[in-house]
């Protein structure tokens, strides 16, 4: 047989020998899962709201105004914002502050340095309480009978904790447990009060029942150190907390918030949403105009709050489309320490 009709023939047999391996391998492969259904991607389209509208109005769907959230005597400001987050996060539209008389004097730790006067500011006001002394006592005048300055504006929440969560919220302060009680009691609330005494109910009781609309609910936590006062245990028409099962007794402030909050709505799932349309559209008034960031948003966006709302998403958390950049968001300071471990977060 010539080479050249040998050749071929050995080529023939590649061919065939590499087409019955690639069927083979074909077969062998797993059939291919099914596409996943098609999810909105909340992509902003013409003639439909902007995500960020779409997404508040999601969030404003889920509020409730049937449960109340009060923390009485917290001195620690970390955990007021991670409780305002928490409420935030499971859909509590108010919380109310209430100031114990001795938190200012439980409370030794320094101001945050941004805070803190400089140098040559206490030094000035050295200098002018001086000199206003020295003009008082040569001209041996009584001293000007000002009426009492107003009482400072409490301390602002940390965003670093709050993630700006508490902006969205509906934030009452008290100067005292006594208008905090004055209050619950003319927005016809139920107190439940978080205390470790042994007659406190267990929060997973079945005798404990969320009271019905249009009743009102409010629970409340105290101070981290000695809990609730006296005069806010006294106006509780329940005593409650949440059972634990180890060696320590207690949790921190927003953890046991967190757990009761979410022991709540699973008591009654009828919380979720429960909100009159009159402060539901305040709120969505008030939020679209605070989402605008530029001055065609200021003209466009309170139209959406007085027309037709947006309609609202099925899930709030973002596609796996917009999480593939979650990586943007990671501070280069982390993803440096991170290193080879760094992995998106799917």
């Amino acid at each position: 047989m010539p080479a050249c009709a040998r050749d071929s023939l050995a080529l023939c047999a590649f061919g065939v020998s590499v087409g019955l391996l690639l069927l083979l391998a074909r077969r062998r492969r797993p059939p291919r899962p099914p596409a996943p259904p098609q999810l909105d991607t909340g992509k902003e389209q013409e003639g439909h709201a902007p995500r960020r509208l779409r997404k508040a109005e999601t969030v404003l769907r889920r509020r409730t105004s049937r449960l109340i959230v009060v923390l009485e005597g917290s001195y620690d400001l970390h955990n007021q914002a991670a409780v305002c987050r928490t409420a935030d996060s499971l859909g509590v539209q108010h919380v109310w502050l209430v100031a114990s008389p001795t938190s200012a004097a439980a409370d030794d730790t320094p101001p945050p340095r941004r805070h803190r006067p400089t140098r040559r500011a206490r030094r000035e006001a050295e200098l002018r309480a001086l000199s206003l002394a020295q003009m008082r006592e040569a001209c041996a005048a009584p001293p000007h009978s000002a009426p009492p300055p107003p009482p400072p504006p409490p301390p602002p929440l940390s965003r670093k904790i709050t993630r700006h969560s508490a902006e969205w919220l509906s934030l009452r302060h008290f100067d005292s447990a006594a208008a905090c009680v004055r209050a619950l009691r003319e927005a016809s609330a139920v107190v439940w009060v978080t205390v470790l005494a042994q007659h406190a109910a267990p929060l997973d009781a079945p005798a404990l029942r969320v009271p019905p609309p249009p009743a009102r609910l409010a629970i409340v936590f105290g101070c981290e150190s000695v809990g609730v006062s006296a005069e806010m245990a006294a106006a509780a028409d329940r005593c409650v907390y949440f059972p634990l099962h180890g060696f320590s007794e207690s949790l921190n402030l927003s953890v046991s918030a967190a757990l009761i909050l979410q022991g709540v709505f699973q008591k009654d799932p009828s919380l979720r949403g429960a909100m009159s349309e009159e402060e539901r559209a305040a709120l969505r008034r008030d939020w679209f105009l605070r989402l605008a960031k530029s001055p065609e948003q200021c003209k466009t966006y309170p139209a959406w709050a007085l027309g037709t709302p947006p309609e609202p998403f099925d899930d709030l958390r973002r596609t796996d489309e917009m999480r593939g950049t979650e990586d943007k968001r990671i501070p280069p300071k982390i993803r440096r320490k991170l290193g080879e471990r760094f992995v998106k977060p799917f």
